[in-house]
């Protein structure tokens, strides 16, 4: 007497006087779907791994330039700030014109510009302080203003 099983991976096995027979895929037209992914399921897998983890690279690169630029800024403000600061304790009444002149703040080797107006009042002068990365470069890191009143003048 024959009899037909079906194991797990869709193979029969025929039975036929206490003796196994097996035949794969007897009442199939195609092989059962292995287990697993295949060669191209990795692959393409891979490339959008590797396509996210370089957007990520790319990011995180624009995000140490934009934390770069930002230290640049704030250490440049903070040079400018100085040079006002020293302005107005100072004694010495800042004549009219322009100089530049180093004014490095720890790693940063910048250049400040200093440019001394008159005002409508004879007694006070506007004083913009700019500061740049280095000698010739033409991107103005910070800036700042004040008018300085004479120390001859008692009402201010």
């Amino acid at each position: 007497m024959a009899s037909l099983s079906h194991d797990a991976y869709g193979l029969e096995a025929l039975s036929i006087g206490g003796a196994l027979r097996m035949t794969q895929w007897a009442s199939r037209a195609t092989p059962p779907r292995a287990l697993g992914f295949t060669l191209l399921e990795v692959l393409v897998a891979l490339a959008i791994v590797a396509v996210a983890l370089g957007a990520c690279l790319r990011v995180l690169g624009s995000m140490t330039d934009a934390s770069e630029a930002l230290r640049a800024r704030t250490v440049a403000q903070w040079s400018a700030d100085n040079q006002l600061a020293l302005l107005r304790i100072g004694k010495a009444w800042p004549e009219p014109g322009t100089r530049r002149f180093p004014c490095p703040q720890g790693p940063l080797d910048l250049v400040c510009e200093q440019v001394v107006a008159p005002t409508r009042d004879p007694m006070v002068r506007r004083v913009e302080v700019s500061v740049y990365a280095a000698a010739g470069a033409p991107a103005r890191l910070a800036s700042l203003t004040r008018l300085i009143a004479s120390e001859a003048r008692s009402d201010y």
